[in-house]
């Protein structure tokens, strides 16, 4: 597509797992949905029918594309909701071989295609999810789920870990 958008900034609220990017073009807007800087979902709406709705209906273009948000943020949570994950937990008091700075999770969720079964990490160091091949709404709760561990546990042995690789990383 032959684009000379006007895009603007992400609208990422604090807490959200999400940024909402509005691109407009010749042809219409299209609202994007970016989960870790990655487009997972879009809606497109064209200039004509918007002209058309506000001339019918009296909806206001912000309205519609405010819809067009919510539309993709109900899909987002949807498709994040099928992913189930195990409870993190650190790679070295899982019983078998990893890393003592990651914190480890199984994963199964239906791509749509078939259902996928893997292994999600997060090292703590880095604050970095992977393997690179993990799909981006398994990222998206594997990094809630770490960060839900932390916050909600009395302090442990896990958050003085990171207390302590935090300082040493400055």
């Amino acid at each position: 597509m032959n684009r000379t958008p006007r895009e603007q900034d992400p609208q990422r609220a604090p807490g959200r797992p999400f940024e909402l990017r509005e691109v407009v073009d010749a042809e219409g807007i299209t609202v994007e949905l970016l989960v870790e800087g990655e487009r997972l979902f879009s809606g497109r709406v064209r200039h004509v029918d918007l002209a058309e709705m506000f001339r019918m209906l009296r909806l206001a273009r912000e309205d519609v594309v405010a819809q067009l948000g919510r539309e993709l943020v109900a899909r987002f949570e949807q498709e994040r909701a099928r992913v189930n994950l195990s409870p993190p937990v650190l790679a070295s008091t899982a019983g078998g071989q990893g890393d003592g700075d990651r914190l480890v999770s199984r994963y199964v969720t239906d791509g749509g295609a078939g259902v996928e079964a893997g292994i999600a990490w997060y090292d703590i160091s880095s604050r970095s999810v992977g393997p690179d091949h993990l799909p981006v709404l398994v990222r998206s709760r594997m990094r809630d789920a770490v960060h839900r561990k932390l916050t909600e546990t009395r302090p442990s042995t896990l958050r003085v870990l990171l207390g302590v690789l935090d300082e040493l990383s400055s």
